[in-house]
């Protein structure tokens, strides 16, 4: 990864922008913890306001791939599809 243009992109300094990845994967970890509970559960909803939530945050940090598997797991949980990673 690029750190140095990914910040860039985002208008802050490398470190700052390493300071909010790791940041990211803390919650992440949180997240992935209640994704996992959801699912468990078998709560589509929660399962899809998480997976929103990965999105949001990775996308803010231009970490595009984690947005985009985020955004296709929130929808399918939202059509009460089978909520199975793909």
């Amino acid at each position: 990864m690029d750190f140095e243009k990914l910040a860039d992109e985002i208008g802050i300094g490398e470190d700052e922008y390493i300071d909010l990845v790791k940041l990211f994967l803390k919650t992440s970890a949180e997240d992935l913890k209640k994704l996992e509970d959801a699912i468990k559960g078998e709560d589509l909803e929660q399962a899809a306001k998480v997976a929103h939530h990965i999105k949001g945050a990775s996308l803010n940090l231009e970490l595009q791939n984690i947005s985009a598997a985020a955004e296709r797991y929130r929808k399918k949980c939202k059509t009460e599809q089978p909520c199975r990673s793909s």
